[in-house]
């Protein structure tokens, strides 16, 4: 029987090695998950089962280096055989040099999830480390770090160039309102956020307290209880929460904002 992965040459980087498959065959469960076992982390690269997301380019990220070998069998039960989200065609693993303990490469996989949920239409559920952030302390940053390097090379080298329109629902409401920000050449309040979210068609927040929740996902979640450069941050006018994208200079972000209110108003 043909082997259904071909593998391409490794990509070596300076602390990691990145050895990426295509999938030549559709794989069973149990194919894929033997192919995620040989590294320490691992990205699963595909499209979408689904007919509404057949065009969309789907993937699920993992740890595979564990104390046991159920996560990541459970990991790939939940998306591929439960789910049957994810129609695999790249297989990568990421070996690290030296041997990360437990934190150091818990914070380093949600970082890569964080930084391909901007483009990537991620499975993954969890893209925050607190308590592996916290314990690792002055460190953590370094690792996470590291992770958004990774997520780059993960992303030239497996998706070569595929990618979702930012403004496209994510898995996630969280993920969906970064989405929505980054997006943004100026800063955004709650209220444009809420609207902004509902105009793409998919999940919106609901229940009494929906303002607090947007601010308590772009805020504390996304800037407080993580290690690394938060994607999106926020600031205060007039009582107001604003947010906008980390690479967009505050001043620039909030004079947008007021302009438009301004041209709005008028």
């Amino acid at each position: 029987m043909p082997n259904p992965l071909s593998w391409r040459p490794p990509v070596n980087l300076p602390d990691a090695q990145i050895r990426i498959a295509d999938v030549t065959e559709r794989l069973s469960t149990h194919d894929s998950w033997r192919a995620t076992l040989g590294g320490h982390l691992y990205l699963l690269a595909g499209t979408g089962t689904e007919p509404s997301s057949r065009t969309r380019i789907t993937g699920y990220a993992g740890i595979s280096e564990t104390t046991t070998s159920g996560r990541p069998w459970a990991s790939l039960t939940h998306w591929v055989r439960n789910a049957a989200a994810l129609d695999i065609d790249t297989i990568a693993l990421v070996t690290l040099r030296s041997q990360p303990n437990p934190d150091a490469l818990r914070v380093i996989e949600c970082a890569v999830i964080r930084d391909l949920n901007r483009t990537l239409y991620l499975l993954n559920r969890v893209s925050g480390a607190p308590t592996p952030s916290r314990a690792l302390g002055d460190a953590a940053d370094a690792y996470a770090a590291f992770g958004a390097l990774l997520a780059t090379v993960l992303r030239h080298h497996v998706l070569r160039g595929r990618a979702n329109p930012l403004l496209t629902p994510a898995s996630t409401l969280r993920e969906t309102g970064i989405r929505v920000v980054l997006a943004s050449d100026a800063a955004l309040d709650t209220r444009m956020v809420i609207a902004r979210i509902r105009a793409l068609g998919g999940a919106v927040y609901s229940g009494e307290s929906v303002g607090a929740t947007v601010r308590r996902d772009l805020t504390q979640r996304e800037a407080g209880h993580n290690a690394g450069q938060p994607r999106v941050l926020s600031t205060h006018l007039n009582g107001r929460c604003l947010y906008y994208p980390s690479h967009l200079p505050r001043q620039l972000a909030v004079t947008r904002y007021l302009d438009r209110a301004s041209a709005h108003a008028a």
